[in-house]
């Protein structure tokens, strides 16, 4: 089980966003996500900078992205709590 985490800074080319065009669209993050965590991959770190850079590329108003995964149960005797990994990318 994972939670996954991500912030994106964009600042808007117009005065007031009132259009999906002028924003960051989220179902278009959601499928990213959801594509990238359908595919086994053996380190965090490369899932998580997949992400990142697919959210830059897909969304040109994106100016800077955070993503964050965090695995809630890993597998080593006595440990207790979880293990998160995070990365930054700009344009």
């Amino acid at each position: 089980q994972f939670k996954l985490d991500i912030e994106i800074d964009f600042t808007p080319n117009v005065e007031r966003v009132v259009q999906l065009d002028q924003t960051i669209d989220y179902v278009t993050i959601y499928a990213i996500v959801k594509k990238w965590m359908e595919i086994p991959t053996p380190l965090l770190e490369t899932l998580i900078s997949k992400i990142a850079d697919d959210i830059l590329m897909e969304q040109p108003h994106a100016e800077k992205v955070m993503v964050k995964i965090t695995k809630l149960h890993l597998p080593i005797p006595l440990f207790e709590g979880n293990v998160s990994v995070k990365i930054e990318k700009s344009r």
